[in-house]
């Protein structure tokens, strides 16, 4: 028998929560502040919840997760960003795009 185990993390940036805003008290976009497929320099400096959220993430294998927040309708793929980092009107699919879109 496979258990499944959901974990909920409320909010990651207390900072930002309390000023409606993406910075933390450093003034740092913690969305931003995340290695992603194209930059992932070393040199770049990780915020303290940034490095608290890689870490728990490491230590909590998913396969599947989901983001709640106000603003606009979004659905993020994996792979969804480029080499500029500006979208350029071309699609990046993933290995599982399709699985993907279906759950969204």
């Amino acid at each position: 028998k496979q258990w499944y185990q959901r974990r909920v993390a409320i909010t990651a940036g207390r900072d930002s929560y309390n000023t409606n805003g993406r910075a933390n008290a450093h003034f740092e976009d913690l969305n931003r502040n995340f290695p992603d497929q194209f930059h992932q320099s070393e040199e770049k400096v990780r915020e303290p919840e940034t490095i608290a959220v890689m870490k728990w993430l490491t230590d909590h294998r998913f396969v599947l997760s989901a983001n709640l927040h106000g603003g606009s309708l979004v659905a993020n793929y994996p792979f969804d960003d480029t080499v500029s980092g500006v979208s350029n009107g071309v699609y990046s699919q993933c290995p599982d795009d399709t699985f993907f879109k279906h759950v969204s």
